[in-house]
Formats: C-alpha cells, structure tokens, sequence
C-alpha cells in the first residue's frame, strides 16, 4: 500500500531499518518560525493540506537533545519510563489501549508523534507496516535504536497539522501521549490530519488528560492553570469532522500509581475497577478515545 510520500522524501527499502525519512528540518528554536515557514510552502507545494486549522510556528513542540529541561530526548525515557512507577504507568496504559486497536495483522498503521517509540515497539510485529512520525530527529533516532533489526517500521519526521501522507493511505491511526500538550483548536488541526490520511472505516485511537480525574481534583488543577485535561464533550468536538467515537475507556488511579507500583497484585484488580465507564470519566488520569472514520473527506 502506496503511503503518498510527498516527492522530494526519498525512501531506500533495503536501508529501511536504519533511515530516517525527513520531511523538515531539525533546527534551533531561534530559527523555528523560518522553518516552519519552509515547511509549510513545501507541504502546499505537493498538495498535501495543513489542516482547516490556521498552523502556527507556536503549535509546534520541539524535543532536542541536550536542553537540559523537560524537552531533552536524553532525559526522555529516564524521567517517564525506566523507574518503577514508570513502568507501572506504561503496562496499565498498554492494557488499556491495546484492546481498542483490534487485530493489526495485514493493517498498515501511523503512529503519530512517535516519541521515543512508545507506540511504534508495540506494533512492530503485529503489523504488516508500522510508520512512526515525529516532528523531533533526536526523538526518531531514539526510536530507531530500540527497532534495531526490523524492517516493518518507517521512521518519519514530520508535523503532525500537516502529515506527509496521501488520503486513506493508513488502516490504523494512533496518538499517545501528545494531544494534552496543546489547545484545544490544534487539537482540532492534529485530528483532522489524522481522519484524513485514515481510510474509511479505519480505526483512530487517541489518547487524552482526563480534566475530571481523581472525581474533579484534575478540573480544579484545570481551573487553577496546573493541566489542560480534556472533557468529554470537548474530545467530541475534536473527533466530530469526519469520525465517530466508537469506545472510550480510562486508564490509571491519578495519583497513586508511586504506591501501587508496589503491590501490583493488589493494584491491578482496582485499576481494572476503575476503567469501568462509569468510573473512568470520573477518576481515570487518562481516557482512549477509539473513533472510526466514517467517510472520506
């Protein structure tokens, strides 16, 4: 299945395992504005939309190696993933999504705003063709060292308001981690993307911050500027051009994960309690919202 590259990405099959295909330029903060102009003639140039929404240079978070805040891709995994809690955190959330993502056999899937690969080691195996998108070179080349020895995954950089992919090029569209980051109309501008390089009928997995976990604790964090969780009828508005949500279940008791990670056994059966519907949109930190896209747009 062809996945509409725009010309000027070349892709070499037999160095698969080892490039990544660039479609922007890693560059300085300083210089972002000049990029994104660049990037954004270049996507207009072959035709590929950015999206109903007006993109701006301020909507686009760039990870860099060696920032020395909470953007550095050194410190990526080692602050998220590699400590216990971490770990917890991940395997509750990986029970959680995987089931909304259905069978990925012969099923082409894009992973979008990759990170460090979260996603993309998932679904490498399980799919016929895995393609991992970034908008950050440091965070693909982190992602690229754990796929070590496949050739079922594509490692992509690019933006997320404007996808380098063709119309329906993809069975599966997934997002972890990434749409809380950002306001709600670019939240609007990233899934409109995503719907539209999604095949009719294909499956759209999301993820977002619960704004009423720990039963309103994360609406008042909201209210007081702490978090920008997402209500339910705000995360359908973002889903509505195009898609319908089909399934939304919640994942992690906020708060407790640093204590449960302890007692796995005893923690398990109560964050499966918790990920009931009538609990998770009231207590779950996040909530996997899984749509299909209905038409083509």
């Amino acid at each position: 299945m062809s996945i509409g590259l725009p010309k000027n990405v070349v892709f070499h099959e037999p160095h698969f395992r080892a490039t990544i295909v660039s479609a922007l330029e890693q560059t300085a903060p300083q210089r972002r504005d000049a990029f994104f102009r660049r990037y954004t003639g270049r996507v207009r140039q072959h035709g590929l939309p950015p999206g109903p929404a007006q993109i701006s240079s301020s909507d686009v978070l760039l990870y860099r190696s060696g920032s020395g805040d909470c953007t550095d891709v050194c410190l990526y995994d080692l602050l998220r993933y590699t400590n216990l809690a971490g770990q917890y955190k991940q395997e509750i959330q990986r029970r959680v999504y995987t089931p909304l993502l259905g069978t990925l056999s012969g099923k082409t899937v894009l992973d979008v705003a990759c990170g460090t690969g979260r996603g993309a080691v998932d679904f490498a195996g399980k799919a016929t063709r895995v393609v991992a998108l970034d908008g950050s070179t440091d965070m693909l080349a982190v992602t690229r060292k754990k796929l070590i020895g496949r050739n079922d995954v594509m490692l992509i950089a690019g933006l997320a308001q404007a996808l380098p992919f063709s119309r329906g090029a993809f069975d599966v569209v997934v997002a972890l981690n990434f749409l809380h980051l950002f306001r709600p109309s670019t939240q609007c501008a990233f899934v409109d993307e995503m719907i539209r390089v999604l095949r009719p009928g294909g499956v759209l997995i999301l993820e977002f911050d619960n704004a009423l976990h720990g039963f309103g604790v994360g609406m008042a964090r909201r209210w007081l500027g702490g978090e920008r969780g997402s209500l339910m009828c705000e995360i359908r508005r973002v889903v509505s051009h195009g898609a319908q949500i089909v399934s939304v279940k919640g994942a992690l008791i906020p708060y407790m994960w640093r204590v449960f990670c302890h007692f796995p056994r005893f923690a398990t059966p109560l964050e499966r309690l918790a990920s009931l519907p009538f609990l998770s949109r009231l207590l779950c930190r996040r909530l996997y919202v899984q749509a299909r896209k209905l038409y083509e747009l």
